[in-house]
């Protein structure tokens, strides 16, 4: 009565249609229930779409973020293909708009305005067009989009000084505190320690946990169940590596794996997280330590202080720096010159007449932390190009 005809009184209906009060009492009881039940689904389909919604927008997002990221597509041509991909879509929903108002009309006899309430509302109510007139309309809304929807952390700005030209130089450093977080917090890690754990082996070298480095590492042993990361570096070119301007834009990057993972796991692409981007010429030129400044306090609080995650304290430290010859050379503070230097290996302090004239697979005496200690003291006492092949 109150939905279908307000404007009628209880005394206007009939008494053919009139029951006890009992029945009465039967079939507003069932209407009261019915009505709870609508309430219940109506509640229910409104939070079934807006999860739909965002599975769609999600599913979008992921794909344009793998052309960017994955296939490496520029933004201009990601714009593009957004675009052209939203104009297709609009013909073909203006044909199927027209197709369903003739059916409507002819085949249903339905009044003109009801028709373009129905067709309002399936245009409404697209959700390809309602992503791409919105937040993935634009390659800024989409970039604000993703950062709203994933877990992203934004790189902090590290001032290094001006060059010879007074131009400010800085690096770009994301911070490896918050990245772990992200990493702790996930599924992959819930299942891969998991797995990591039941695959011990002690009879077998599978993996650098099996090492004598490793286990004679005070930290790990104190502490089994931190987190022990790998950091690998190496400098690469944003340009022709043939052309004039080479070496002169050449950039050093840092990533960050985590021991704990497995092998399979973290050898993935998917898994390495990008930690540092440094100019190599303002490397060179302000040194390892203030470049790497941030990242060696989060290391350092990652040691003493943990991450807390569901309220355990985790602890971590760092196991490794991984590269090539050169940029292990730069880190360390070894000489950078392999072919003409005397002392040109970081491992044992062979001499270059020795390593042509005798077997090449001779060793000389194996450096250790107190002979590189000692070199570097009387290189700042003696204030000399280089001591036994270290040179900082």
């Amino acid at each position: 009565m109150s939905r279908k005809h307000k404007a009628c009184s209880v005394d206007s209906i009939s008494d053919m249609y009139r029951e006890t009060i009992a029945r009465s009492s039967a079939i507003s009881a069932c209407e009261d229930a019915s009505q709870s039940s609508n309430d219940v689904t109506t509640n229910e389909s409104i939070e079934l779409t807006e999860n739909f919604n965002e599975t769609f927008l999600r599913n979008l997002s992921l794909f344009y973020l793998k052309l960017q990221g994955q296939l490496l597509l520029p933004a201009s041509t990601i714009q593009t293909i957004v675009e052209e991909m939203q104009n297709v879509h609009e013909l073909g929903q203006d044909y199927t708009l027209s197709k369903l108002r003739s059916l409507l009309k002819n085949d249903m006899c339905l009044t003109d305005d009801a028709i373009v309430k129905i067709c309002d509302c399936v245009k409404d109510t697209d959700l390809f067009s309602v992503c791409h007139q919105g937040p993935l309309r634009t390659t800024y809304s989409r970039a604000q989009a993703f950062k709203k929807m994933f877990k992203y952390i934004e790189p902090k700005k590290i001032i290094l000084g001006t060059d010879e030209n007074m131009t400010q130089r800085f690096a770009y450093y994301i911070p490896v505190i918050q990245t772990l977080k992200s990493l702790l917090e996930s599924e992959l890690w819930k299942n891969s320690v998991s797995q990591q754990s039941c695959e011990i082996d002690s009879d077998v070298f599978g993996d650098i946990r099996d090492g004598q480095n490793f286990k004679s590492n005070r930290f790990f042993v104190e502490n089994p169940g931190c987190l022990k990361l790998i950091l690998y570096q190496d400098a690469f070119e944003i340009v022709n590596p043939l052309g004039s301007a080479k070496k002169r834009h050449k950039v050093v990057a840092v990533y960050l794996s985590v021991a704990n993972l497995p092998a399979h796991v973290r050898s993935s692409t998917d898994h390495i997280s990008l930690v540092l981007l440094c100019g190599e010429n303002d490397l060179k030129q302000f040194g390892s330590a203030k470049v790497f400044s941030e990242m060696l306090v989060d290391l350092k609080h990652l040691e003493e202080n943990g991450i807390t995650i569901g309220g355990e304290t985790i602890k971590g430290a760092l196991y490794c720096i991984a590269g090539d010859n050169l940029g292990s050379h730069s880190i360390g503070g070894f000489t950078e010159n392999f072919s003409r230097s005397q002392y040109f290996c970081r491992y044992c302090e062979i001499t270059q007449s020795e390593f042509q004239s005798d077997d090449p697979n001779v060793c000389g005496p194996q450096r250790t932390p107190e002979s590189y200690d000692s070199a570097v003291g009387d290189l700042q006492a003696e204030d000399c190009g280089a001591i036994k092949g270290i040179k900082k």
